[in-house]
């Protein structure tokens, strides 16, 4: 059992995820400049550096906790399966169990799962992204954070309660080159799909032969808001190749 059996769901969120985290992060820059994190009770605190007296509260949902990923026998423990006794229960943590029944993904539904030392693929960040992508796109909470701990693991949670604005279009296209070279995304397709539908864009598909290389398949799309498209392109196993410059006010190839 690994991070793999999470990936269809992670993939499908990764997008929207990545787009919370900039907005909340874009926020909390803007109110308090650089700043600190904090875990009091329910609550995540957020604290500027240069003035403790300055904060910004959000309500926190845990979604898991993970053991330090360069140690042996390191574990993701689902907060479903160890809740806090004196916290209030919190929906969100058993909706992501719920999901895993209804979806039947086994990775959801054990209380832990093993970590193996980590090969780049497994670095911190693309645990931490990978469920918390897996939180916002089955829950439709967050966005999702990452909270280090002194014992060299960290905590993933939700965070809401504070006035983000869903992302737009103009987000999407400045936050592209993140979102095809950062993100860790399975397949970019699914991914782009997943955002589109959320936020009720829409996308068009076209398959395009593969010229000279092992008779594989382009997918080509273009995206669009109603007022800006973008094209994308991606190869047989969803990585992305190229990306036009947004226009506006085009019509879309019938």
């Amino acid at each position: 059992m690994s991070l793999d059996g999470l990936r269809a769901v992670a993939d499908c969120g990764a997008w929207y995820a990545e787009l919370r985290r900039t907005a909340l992060q874009h926020h909390l820059t803007r109110e308090l400049g650089e700043y600190t994190c904090n875990i009091v009770g329910t609550a995540a605190v957020f604290t500027a550096i240069d003035d403790p007296l300055r904060q910004i509260r959000a309500h926190r949902s845990p979604v898991a906790s993970v053991g330090d990923p360069g140690r042996a026998g390191a574990t993701i423990r689902w907060a479903w399966a160890a809740p806090d006794p004196d916290l209030p229960a919190d929906l969100r943590v058993a909706e992501l169990r719920r999901a895993g029944e209804r979806l039947n993904v086994a990775e959801l539904l054990a209380p832990e799962l093993p970590l193996p030392c980590p090969p780049e693929s497994l670095a911190p960040n693309v645990i931490a992204a990978t469920i918390g992508a897996v939180a916002v796109q089955l829950t439709g909470a967050g966005p999702d954070l990452r909270v280090d701990r002194a014992d060299g693991g960290f905590d993933v949670i939700m965070v809401t309660g504070l006035a983000l604005p869903e992302p737009t279009f103009a987000d999407l296209v400045a936050a592209l080159p993140t979102l095809l070279d950062a993100v860790p995304v399975g397949d970019h397709r699914v991914a782009l799909h997943g955002v589109a539908v959320r936020l009720g864009w829409h996308v068009v598909w076209q398959r395009i032969p593969e010229v000279g290389i092992d008779a594989g398949e382009v997918s080509h799309c273009v995206v669009t808001d109603g007022s800006s498209e973008i094209s994308l392109s991606f190869d047989v196993n969803g990585q992305p190749l190229d990306a036009q410059p947004p226009h506006r006010d085009r019509a879309l190839p019938a």
